[in-house]
């Protein structure tokens, strides 16, 4: 399962491999691994964190769509996919900015 360090790594070299993932379609993938065409090997992969939680704004929307506005460490409010996720602790310890909520999301 999976490549353990150099030896294994080294073994592929010229194989072709891929970037694949795995979960229900149309969906945020579940996991993602680097898999070995010509042999079948996963080299190694990684599920996705669990962070179902969003910062909704109370005031503001989008001026353009309505929508409501969501957090984003990178740019501040923002649409709704560019929302920074957050998981079940960082929601326990995370100050909301002023004017946000919890909100927990799907997929």
């Amino acid at each position: 399962m999976g490549v353990t360090g150099y030896n294994d790594l080294r073994s592929h070299i010229g194989h072709k491999v891929a970037v694949v993932c795995y979960g229900k379609e149309g969906q945020d993938p579940a996991n993602v691994a680097v898999e070995c065409e010509d042999c079948g090997c996963v080299l190694f992969d990684f599920d996705r964190p669990d962070k179902p939680y969003v910062i909704v704004g109370l005031r503001d929307t989008d001026d353009w769509t309505g929508e409501p506005l969501y957090w984003s460490n990178e740019h501040g409010w923002a649409l709704l996919k560019n929302a920074t996720r957050f998981s079940d602790e960082e929601r326990r310890t995370v100050n909301l900015p002023v004017g946000g909520k919890w909100k927990k999301i799907k997929g």
